[in-house]
C-alpha cells in the first residue's frame, strides 16, 4: 500500500469505529489488513511520545513528514524533540515482535548522514516485542545494527532510557491478587464500565494475601489507585483469572503465581489506562489508543508523579515493592530518597 495513500486513510478513520473503519476500507479500496500492521508502528511512536510527555521529559516535538520524505528519498527520522532541559535530538521510533531488531548498514549510515547535516544527535527507540529500550547510534554501529533482548535488560544492556528519561522498573515478588466485582443493575457502581460485566462495583488489591485497599463507591478515595494499577491488573490477569456469577454480580479473581516474581516498567503504566479508555468523539464513542492521545482531539496525559505517589502510598500500606533503575535494585524507599526526594531538592 501506498504510504501516502496509507496515512491518509489513518488520518481519515482516527476517530471511527472499527465497523466504520472497515466499511470505509472497502470504500477507498484499502486492504485493511495490510493497513491494520502497517498502522502499528504509527501507534508505537504515539506510544513513545506519551511515555516521554508523561515521564515529564518532553517540551517539544516536531513530526517529519513521511510522505515528503518518500518523495525526496531522504532518510528522515520520526521526530525531532526538544527536552524539559533544552537538549535537541531527532527520535527515530521502531518497533518488532522478533526476537531481534535489525536496520541494514547502509541504512544506518543515511540516517546518521542525515543528522550530521542537521547538526543534531540521533537516537534510536526500540520496542522489541513491547519492551522499550532507547540507543544510541553509536551503539548501533558497534551491534553492526543488531539488538536483542540481553541489549534491552540485564547486566549487558546498553539502553540509556532509565538514564536519560529518568525512569525505573517496579518488582513485585509475592503474589499479588485482585478481586473485582460488576454488576448491571447495581445503583452504587464506581462509575468505570468494563464490558459484558457491567460497571465496577469494588476493587480489591491483595498482597500475599494481605489486603492493600478496597475501592468502593463514586466517592472512594482509591478509585484513582485502581486507574492507575491497569497495567498490574493487566499483567495478573494474563497469568490467572477466575469468573464467578453470582447472581446480580460478577467477581473476577486475578492473581500471580506464588514466589513468582513480576517487573513491570514505569511507562507501562503510564500507557496501560490509554487502553481502557474510551471517549465521546462526534457524538460517537470510540475506543482510545495512543494516536487519538497526541491527537487534537485532546487527552489529559496520566503523570507519572500521581503514580509515584500512589506507590508510595500504598508501600506505606504494606505492598512491598523492589525498584530497578539501570539493571541495580532498589528497595522502594531508599529510591525515592535516592532519587526523587534529593531531586527535588536540588
Amino acid at each position: 500500500m501506498d504510504l501516502d495513500k496509507l496515512l491518509a486513510f489513518n488520518q481519515l478513520v482516527i476517530d471511527r469505529t472499527e465497523d466504520e473503519k472497515k466499511s470505509l476500507a472497502l470504500c477507498f479500496d484499502v486492504d485493511y489488513e495490510e493497513y491494520k500492521k502497517r498502522i502499528v508502528g504509527k501507534e508505537k511512536e504515539a506510544d513513545f511520545i506519551i511515555i516521554l510527555k508523561s515521564l515529564g521529559a518532553l517540551k517539544h516535538f516536531e513530526a517529519y513528514d513521511e510522505g515528503l520524505s518518500h518523495i525526496t528519498n531522504e532518510y528522515t527520522p520520526d521526530f525531532k524533540i526538544e527536552m524539559i532541559d533544552g537538549y535537541k535530538m531527532l527520535l527515530e521510533v521502531k518497533h518488532t515482535d522478533k526476537d531481534m531488531y535489525k536496520i541494514s548498514q547502509g541504512n544506518l549510515k543515511n540516517r546518521i548522514d542525515f543528522a550530521n547535516r542537521q547538526n543534531l544527535p540521533l537516537r534510536f527507540a526500540i520496542s522489541l516485542k513491547g519492551l522499550w529500550g532507547l540507543f544510541t547510534v553509536d551503539t548501533l554501529l558497534e551491534k553492526k545494527g543488531k539488538l536483542i533482548l540481553d541489549d534491552f535488560r540485564g547486566e549487558k544492556a546498553s539502553s540509556w532510557l532509565d538514564i536519560e528519561l529518568a525512569t525505573c522498573s517496579y518488582m513485585f515478588q509475592k503474589q499479588i491478587k485482585i478481586r473485582s466485582v460488576y454488576s448491571k443493575n447495581h445503583p452504587k457502581g464506581m462509575g468505570i464500565q468494563f464490558e459484558p460485566y457491567g460497571q465496577l462495583i469494588s476493587f480489591e488489591l491483595y498482597y500475599d494475601d494481605k489486603r492493600i485497599f478496597r475501592a468502593k463507591g463514586k466517592e472512594s478515595r482509591f478509585i484513582q489507585h485502581s486507574i492507575y494499577l491497569e497495567a498490574l491488573q493487566d499483567r495478573v490477569a494474563n497469568i490467572n483469572q477466575d469468573i464467578e456469577n453470582n447472581g446480580e454480580f460478577t467477581v473476577i479473581t486475578e492473581y500471580t503465581d506464588k514466589n513468582v516474581a513480576q517487573v513491570i516498567p514505569e511507562y507501562e503504566f503510564v500507557l496501560a489506562p490509554i487502553n481502557h479508555l474510551c471517549k465521546v468523539i462526534n457524538s460517537k464513542k470510540v475506543n482510545y489508543n495512543s494516536q487519538l492521545a497526541i491527537s487534537e482531539h485532546g487527552f489529559d496525559y496520566l503523570s507519572v508523579q500521581m503514580l509515584r505517589f500512589i506507590l508510595s502510598e500504598l508501600v506505606d500500606l504494606g505492598l512491598d515493592i523492589t525498584v530497578f533503575r539501570n539493571n541495580n535494585g532498589y528497595k522502594f524507599k531508599d529510591y525515592v530518597e535516592n532519587f526523587w526526594t534529593k531531586k527535588s531538592l536540588d
